[in-house]
């Protein structure tokens, strides 16, 4: 009995049923899986082994060869790097337009010539919308508006995105003989100011702030026939001038809004680019991106161009880190390569 107590011994658990074991304790089913445990483990060591030697092997020789790598390499892969990372700024800036905020836009030559180009177009295009038809002027109550003197002044795009302007046309008064050869003609000089804002359906409403007439400029045939008149009488024609505003603004008196909409979408493009948003369908705005390129792959980061997106952010640091490396990785190369 006493050897039977000690070769069978109750689980070591007591929930669970009896089974035997042997007299050090081991479970019996243990011991005989131990030879395929053993055989399992050699297997996961020569994976193991294996993996560690293809490793040191591969990423050798993978090191080795970018060490071996010539100074020209390099420099094309610094090249290649600028390009892709342009285009990608350039494709940014069409899936998220206001990822790049550009404060200098405006400050550009060819901004500055923009602007000029729209006055221009702004004064043609008033001066149609005072014709009537095909006529040089028009004549309506006593007096003759002459739109081909309008001129446009002090036209400007202001950062808050407003643009403002003034203009002149010339009028003539019919009581004092405009447009006689034999007796003096007296003109007046209506002036307007106009401000605008970009509207949601990308035109430019114009508000008309201030509508005024002045004699300071009176055109004669002949100088010395200038008609005495005291200044009284002459205020008084003015407000006769002044009195009906659709003498110049037909249908609304104190709003305008351009039909052109080739004008109203490049004065929507100047508005954005004076807020530092140009538009990316240009050929400035992808000289910009590579501009952009350029100096961050330097490093250099003038600060002229600054990224607002969490994408832009991620592209601009991994290209300046990019380009780190690899001006790195050229200067290591040259000293090997001479």
């Amino acid at each position: 009995m006493g050897f039977l107590k000690s070769v069978v011994r109750p689980a070591r658990d007591p929930g669970s049923p009896a089974a035997t074991v042997l007299p050090n304790g081991d479970d019996p089913a243990q011991v005989r899986d131990r030879p395929r445990d053993r055989q399992r483990d050699r297997s996961r060591d020569r994976l193991q082994a294996a993996a560690r030697h293809w490793r040191r092997r591969h990423v050798h020789n993978a090191l080795q060869l970018v060490l071996d790598a010539k100074p020209w390499v390099w420099a094309v892969a610094y090249g290649v790097t600028l390009i892709i990372y342009g285009f990608g700024y350039l494709l940014l800036s069409n899936l998220e337009p206001h990822s790049f905020y550009q404060q200098a836009a405006a400050l550009e030559p060819r901004y500055q010539s923009e602007q000029e180009v729209a006055r221009l177009q702004m004064r043609d295009e008033l001066r149609d919308m005072f014709r009537t038809g095909a006529a040089r002027s028009k004549e309506i109550g006593g007096y003759i508006v002459q739109p081909d003197s309008l001129e446009l002044h002090n036209f400007r795009i202001n950062p808050d995105g407003s643009v403002r302007f003034e203009a002149g046309m010339q009028v003539c008064d019919l009581s004092m003989g405009c447009g006689s050869s034999m007796f003096p003609a007296w003109s007046y000089w209506i002036d307007f100011r106009a401000t605008g804002t970009a509207t949601r359906a990308r035109k430019v409403a114009f508000e008309i702030n201030d509508v005024r007439a002045r004699n300071d400029r009176v055109w004669f045939h002949y100088p010395a026939a200038r008609p005495a008149m005291s200044d009284g009488a002459i205020n008084a024609r003015i407000g006769n001038v002044l009195e009906d505003r659709n003498l110049l603004f037909a249908g609304s008196a104190d709003s305008l809004e351009f039909r052109n909409p080739a004008l109203s979408q490049e004065l929507v493009d100047l508005i954005d680019e004076a807020r530092g948003w140009p538009s990316p369908n240009t050929a400035e705005f992808a000289i910009r991106m590579f501009h952009l390129s350029v100096t961050t792959i330097t490093t250099t980061g003038y600060g002229d161009i600054v990224p607002l997106t969490s994408t832009a952010r991620i592209l601009t640091g991994s290209e300046s880190l990019v380009g780190t490396v690899l001006l790195g990785l050229f200067l290591y190369s040259l000293p090997y390569h001479r």
